[in-house]
């Protein structure tokens, strides 16, 4: 009996640089994600975050683990949207996709984000929350500028009296004149 004892703590020391190891192993691995990352305990305080969020935010880590999400960089993440988001939806559901947020950053200024969460079991640190962010504002400012173009684009063509349709490549009707409507009667 002494034999399995001794022999069960030298497991256990064992274990500790293991769990150590793979925590190590994991943040590394978060670090390599190209998109911002947080971990949130059950409290929304961020236990870490990876090198992408601090560039992108232009934060250190000292300003951002141990903090409530809603105090990060003077509040800036103090935002209506996000609370009831984290709040409300994050308690009842494990995951969210493609949650949209529009705000402006002190720093980098009105961004887009396409948020991501789901909740993990992290051993005994508990339940964690990985919160990933996209920046969309370029893609964004992208679509409406090709609205504009395909709006400012229709309007010339309506502008033509005789019938006309734009046609694609293969053929499919993209889109018609006014006159091409009011004279064959169509929608």
């Amino acid at each position: 009996k002494v034999r399995l004892e001794a022999e069960g703590k030298g497991q256990m020391m064992k274990r500790k640089p293991l769990v150590e190891d793979l925590e190590s192993y994991a943040q590394d691995i978060v670090d390599t994600v190209r998109e911002p990352l947080l971990m949130l305990d059950t409290t929304l305080r961020v236990r870490s975050a990876n090198r992408a969020f601090y560039q992108t935010f232009q934060v250190s880590p000292e300003e951002t683990e141990n903090r409530l999400i809603y105090e990060l960089g003077n509040g800036q993440w103090d935002i209506p949207d996000l609370r009831t988001l984290l709040e409300d939806v994050v308690p009842k559901s494990s995951v969210f996709n493609d949650f949209e947020l529009e705000h402006t950053f002190p720093i980098i200024g009105r961004r887009v984000m396409l948020l991501n969460a789901r909740k993990l079991q992290a051993g005994h640190h508990g339940e964690l929350l990985v919160l990933a962010m996209e920046d969309v504002t370029e893609r964004r400012r992208a679509e409406s500028d090709l609205k504009a173009i395909e709006t400012y684009a229709q309007n010339i063509v309506d502008t033509v009296r005789e019938p006309l349709l734009i046609l694609d490549t293969t053929l499919r009707v993209r889109s018609g004149n006014r006159a091409f409507y009011q004279t064959f009667k169509i929608g």
